[in-house]
Order: structure tokens, then C-alpha cells, then sequence
């Protein structure tokens, strides 16, 4: 037997390591993949224009992520499968070209907290093998994160221009307001709208050691032993907020349209919730959990930067973010009537309803997941973002709907291999908690590309018509009415009273 060197030796454990989260991943893959693929030929030929007409827009999306962090190529034929779908891309031109997209909302998202937390950065240097540029596409924890947040957008402009010329029949434009977006849509384009999820890609400053700052609120005081960012050498809260506020004026001139204000871990706006499923922290080595002691509301700074948000027309997102964090954003927004403005529509662009989500996680999970509910929207949350305007984007992931999915290692984890039905369950709960009852606070967000947990029965946009049909035999008249509503209008109305000026939007 040939005998190796220590260098060959770590080498080969490391590959092995890295085999052990990504081989049962495809194993599982191609065996749901045969499981499902009869699925999708129980529609009537003639029902896919039908399902075109809804025109569906999808408030959350990833293409970008696995573009910057994977090097995928959109126009390339992927071939994506129930799961996370860590190595095959959801939303490429062939799966968005099947007709029945008619918007995109993507979700530009730099990796956090990849290094100081994930066990998967030990095996980077492995990585880097197949991915050489994979540690500068993790955020640098810095006021860099801003660069590559650019650098990530542009490479999806880039690759949109390769796309429109490797084919005539569907042809994607990005918009940079509310008007180029529906312009795009009359004149037969599929219209894509930057978004940022998670406040960090405005940029980090340097955490303080030790010590308290006089700007700081009671909370973030307390918060500075476990790593807080907080600018030592601004004197002033306005100085401190400045490079944020300078960074999202900028992003909003670029076209960004929307910020999830939190993500997995806080940041120098917001705290978050808990946002990775117990069986995702497990594939990916994810060791931070949320505790009580992160339920913490908005910084300072976070305060301003959402109000400047309110003010030029940058939509707020509400997922991933504390309770109290939310709640904040709540209020800030019904203060501007107090000076004289109209509240913005707030959104989650893509989460499950708590209540709904409880129900099911003490019938089948014997309640073990309370901690992961306070992602989800709350009755009173629900009825505060219909009172705005706002909209829910229900989110096709399995853990976030019900507190179980298929990959769960509990004993009836089979019984939640296809989602549909608890997507639809989630939008006719929340539709029972808004102020009107009228289906106007429901819109879709995939998070196809973000790594979750996608069900059997819709884990690519050419599988949206299955879940159109069924909503179809399910909701209540007026179908047609209420279809639209959530498949694009309310998505539309929140672009046009969000983004931007709601008095120029007017005209469009």
C-alpha cells in the first residue's frame, strides 16, 4: 500500500469530509428527482397559456448567490431537484422560460459568518480547489461588504446580457424604478428588480472591545461583549450613520428596490431571529442559535437607516428580523403621519404564518421547534402589514410552513415531502387575519437559489402551474381575481407605493 504524507493524508480526510455533505445531497436528489417527475405531465396541454396569464412575480429569489459563490452560469441547463439544491441552479433561463414568470424581485446575498461559524470552512482550503475564488465571495466582516455587494449585482447584469443573446423566445431586462419594471412587462420582457438581503452588505465597522458609548441605547450597550458593531471614533449618532445612509442612497440610484433589513446573524442595523433549519445548521455545520437575548429592537442607527429607507422609497423587508426589531419598523413606519406622510407597504417577502405553523408543529413535531416559529409572521404582524398596504410572500420551504420537512429526522418527517397544499393552507390563514379579508396582503417568495429546503412538488419555477391549478380547485370565488392578486398584482402594487416616489409611480 502506497504510503502518503501528512499533506496528502489531511487532503484525502478533508475531501471525504467534504463528500459527507454533498454526496448524500445528490444521492437524495436523484431519488426524489424519478419520485416527482410524473408529477408535472397531470396538466391539460392547453392549461399552460392559462397558467401564463397570472403572470407570476417572485418577491425572493437567489439566481445571484450561486452565480457569485458557485460561478453557475444561467444559461446553462441545470438540473434542479427537491432539497436545497446545493449544487443545481433553480432559476436559470430554461426553468424561468417556461412561461409563467413575469417578474423577478433577486435577493442579492453575501454569505455571513461563513468563517467564525460554520464547521464547512474547515474544508475551504479544499474547496478552493474547485472554487478558487470562493473566500473573496464571502463577506470580508467590513466596510468592504459594500464592494462586494456591487460586485455580485454587476455579475448579474452581466450574465442577463449573455442570457438575451443566447436566445430570442424569452428576454429579461433589469429595471431601475417602478416604471421600467411594468414597461418591461407591457413590451413582453421578464423584468428583474435588485433586492439586498441583510443590512450587512451596507458594511461592518469595527466592534468596541470593552467599554460603553454614550450614543449607544441600553441594549446595544449590553450587547457589546458579545461582538456588537459599533463605530468607536464617530462622535455622533449622525456621523456613525453616515457611511450606511451613504451606501443606501447609492444602491438606490443602482435600482435596488428592496433590503431585508436582518439575516442570519446581526448586524449594525438589526438582530435577528432564527432563520436556518435545525436539519440546514446540521448540513452545513451552522453552530449559532437564537436565543431570547437576541429579541433585541432596532440600533440607532438601524432606526435611521430605515427612515431614510421610508423616505426615498427603498421597500423594508421584515423577514429574518427580531420581534422587537419588527415591531420598531412598525412603528417607524405609523410616525411618518405624525410629519405629515403616507406609510409605506412593509413586507416578509418570504416566511410562514405562526399560526399555522404551531398547529402543525404540536400535532406531528411535538413542539420542539417554538424557537424557529418567531421567523414566521405573527396574527398581529399580519394585520399590521394589511393596515400598510403591505404584502406576505409565503415562502415554498416546508420547515418554515409546518416545523417539519422531509429531511427532518423525526419519525413522520415523510409526510411533508410536498408543500403545495401548506403553502396554500398559509396564504388562506393569513388572508383570515388581515384587516379586509380580500387576498391583497398574499404574494409568493420562492427563496428558489438560497439553499432551502425545497419541497417534492415545487423546487423550480417550471412547477409554479401546479401550484396555480391547485389554488385554483381550492380558494373560493372569485378565482381568477384572487389568483392574480397573489400571483402578481399585490407584488405590483407594493413596487409602485415602495419603490421609489408613489407620486411619480403614478404616471406609469
Amino acid at each position: 500500500m502506497e504510503q502518503l504524507t501528512r499533506k496528502q493524508f489531511l487532503t484525502k480526510m478533508a475531501l471525504l469530509g467534504l463528500m459527507s455533505i454533498g454526496l448524500p445531497e445528490l444521492l437524495r436528489s436523484k431519488q426524489k428527482g424519478e419520485d416527482v417527475s410524473a408529477m408535472n405531465t397531470n396538466l391539460p396541454k392547453n392549461q399552460s397559456k392559462d397558467i401564463s396569464d397570472y403572470g407570476i412575480i417572485d418577491l425572493h429569489c437567489h439566481p445571484s448567490l450561486k452565480m457569485f459563490l458557485l460561478n453557475k452560469q444561467m444559461w446553462k441547463r441545470q438540473h434542479p431537484k427537491p432539497g436545497p439544491n446545493i449544487l443545481h441552479m433553480q432559476e436559470n433561463m430554461h426553468e424561468l422560460g417556461a412561461g409563467f414568470v413575469k417578474g423577478l424581485l433577486v435577493a442579492h446575498h453575501l454569505p455571513e459568518g461563513v468563517v467564525r461559524d460554520w464547521t464547512l470552512a474547515r474544508f475551504l482550503p479544499i474547496i478552493k480547489l474547485f472554487y478558487p475564488n470562493i473566500q473573496k465571495r464571502i463577506e470580508y466582516e467590513n466596510a468592504e461588504n459594500y464592494t462586494q455587494i456591487n460586485q455580485m449585482i454587476d455579475l448579474l447584469e452581466e450574465q442577463i446580457c449573455v442570457v438575451n443573446q443566447q436566445q430570442s423566445n424569452v428576454q429579461f431586462k433589469i429595471a431601475h424604478n417602478f416604471c421600467e419594471y411594468t414597461a418591461a412587462i407591457n413590451q413582453g420582457f421578464i423584468p428583474i428588480a435588485h433586492a439586498i438581503e441583510g443590512a450587512h452588505a451596507l458594511g461592518r465597522n469595527k466592534p468596541i472591545p470593552h467599554g460603553k458609548s454614550n450614543n449607544c441605547s441600553k441594549e446595544e450597550n449590553e450587547d457589546i461583549s458579545a461582538g456588537a458593531m459599533i463605530d468607536a471614533s464617530a462622535i455622533t449618532l449622525e456621523q456613525k450613520a453616515k457611511h450606511y445612509l451613504d451606501n443606501l442612497e447609492a444602491l438606490k440610484k443602482r435600482g435596488v428596490c428592496l433590503i431585508t433589513i436582518s439575516h442570519f446573524y446581526k448586524n449594525d442595523l438589526a438582530y435577528p431571529t432564527e432563520g436556518v433549519s435545525a436539519d440546514a445548521k446540521t448540513t452545513f455545520g451552522i453552530k449559532w442559535e437564537y436565543s431570547k437575548r437576541e429579541n433585541l429592537p432596532l440600533t440607532k442607527i438601524g432606526c435611521l437607516v430605515v427612515e431614510r429607507m421610508l423616505d426615498i422609497g427603498v421597500i423594508v423587508d421584515m423577514t429574518h428580523c427580531s420581534p422587537k426589531g419588527r415591531a420598531k419598523i412598525i412603528e417607524l413606519n405609523q410616525d411618518r403621519i405624525k410629519k405629515g406622510k403616507a406609510p409605506r407597504p412593509l413586507v416578509f417577502t418570504h416566511v410562514g404564518a405562526q399560526g399555522v405553523f404551531k398547529i402543525s408543529d404540536e400535532q406531528n413535531n411535538n413542539g420542539r421547534n417554538s424557537t424557529f416559529n418567531a421567523y414566521n409572521a405573527s396574527d398581529e404582524e399580519i394585520l399590521s402589514i394589511s393596515k400598510c398596504g403591505g404584502v406576505i410572500g409565503v415562502i415554498a420551504e416546508n420547515f418554515w410552513l409546518t416545523g417539519c420537512d422531509a429531511h427532518s429526522k423525526i419519525w413522520n418527517a415523510q409526510d411533508f415531502k410536498y408543500g403545495i397544499e401548506y403553502m396554500i393552507d398559509t396564504m388562506i390563514y393569513i388572508n383570515e387575519h388581515t384587516e379586509k379579508k380580500d387576498f391583497s396582503n398574499i404574494s409568493l417568495g420562492t427563496d428558489f437559489d438560497g439553499f432551502a429546503d425545497a419541497p417534492d412538488d415545487l423546487y423550480k419555477a417550471s412547477q409554479l402551474d401546479a401550484l396555480v391549478k391547485r389554488m385554483k380547485e381550492r380558494i373560493k370565488d372569485p378565482k381568477d381575481e384572487i389568483i392574480k392578486k397573489i400571483m402578481s398584482e399585490n407584488a405590483l402594487r407594493i413596487l409602485k407605493l415602495g419603490w421609489g416616489s408613489a407620486e411619480e409611480n403614478t404616471t406609469c
